[in-house]
This record gives structure tokens, C-alpha cells and sequence, in this order.
């Protein structure tokens, strides 16, 4: 339901949409066909054939007023860039959206340790060759 032959939905179809009505267009249809929660949430998290999501399509397309809809809408953003991720919380400072930034900015800093936890492992590791070539 609601999905074309390479598993894009209509949010797929909004996001690439070079016409912001279009996105318009979708939220409409969706409050008149009157779909749960629930399945809204499995058509933004769907894959298409290349493996975007309709939240990444629309970020990297910089349409992050329909990105801040897709997460209104119960879409998960752990996906995003850092640089996109920035970008949404530039536009939620002027939203007033204290939890959703807070939530955004936790995700960030994740990403960050997880970067650094990564720098430190390689480094651990390029220090281990050096001395096992030293006893080799």
C-alpha cells in the first residue's frame, strides 16, 4: 500500500519533489485517508532502491522545513549528517522546540564520542604495528 515498484512511498515522492506543494499535497492526502500513527512511521522509515530514507532524501535536498515535518510526524533523524543534523538544529533554535533540540543536540554529541572513540581505537592500532615491526 502506498509504495511504487522500487519501494518509494509518497513521502519518497515529496521529498525529491522540486515543488514544496507537493509535500503539501501528501499531508493532505494522508490526513484524509486517515492512517495511523504507526503506519505513517513505516512509510517515512522505508527504504528506497537506493536506500534513502524520505528524511535524508529531503535533507539532502536542504528542504529541512519538510525534514522538521518528517520527525513531527514520528520519523527518526539518527540517520542525518552531522552537517544536516546542524543545519535542523539552526532552523529548531528559532522553533522554540526545547525537546527536540535537546534530543538532537544529545545525538550529536554521540556521534562526536563515537568519532573520537573510533580516532583513538585506530591510533591504539597503528601503535601496535609500529612496535610489533620493532620486534619483528
Amino acid at each position: 500500500m502506498f509504495k511504487s515498484r522500487n519501494n518509494e512511498t509518497v513521502f519518497h515522492f515529496a521529498a525529491k519533489s522540486k515543488n514544496r506543494r507537493s509535500f503539501e499535497y501528501v499531508l493532505k492526502f494522508l490526513k484524509n485517508a486517515k492512517i495511523v500513527q504507526e503506519e505513517v512511521k513505516k512509510l517515512i522509515a522505508t527504504r528506497d532502491s537506493n536506500s534513502n530514507t524520505a528524511i535524508t532524501l529531503a535533507a539532502n535536498r536542504g528542504m529541512y522545513s519538510s525534514v522538521r515535518v518528517f520527525i513531527d510526524m514520528g520519523a527518526d533523524f539518527n540517520n542525518l549528517t552531522k552537517i544536516q543534523l546542524n543545519k535542523l538544529k539552526g532552523l529548531l533554535h528559532n522553533d522554540n522546540n526545547d525537546t527536540l533540540l535537546r534530543n538532537i543536540e544529545c545525538h550529536l554529541s554521540k556521534l562526536l564520542k563515537n568519532e573520537q572513540k573510533n580516532q583513538m581505537q585506530e591510533e591504539v592500532e597503528e601503535c601496535y604495528f609500529s612496535i610489533s615491526n620493532l620486534y619483528a
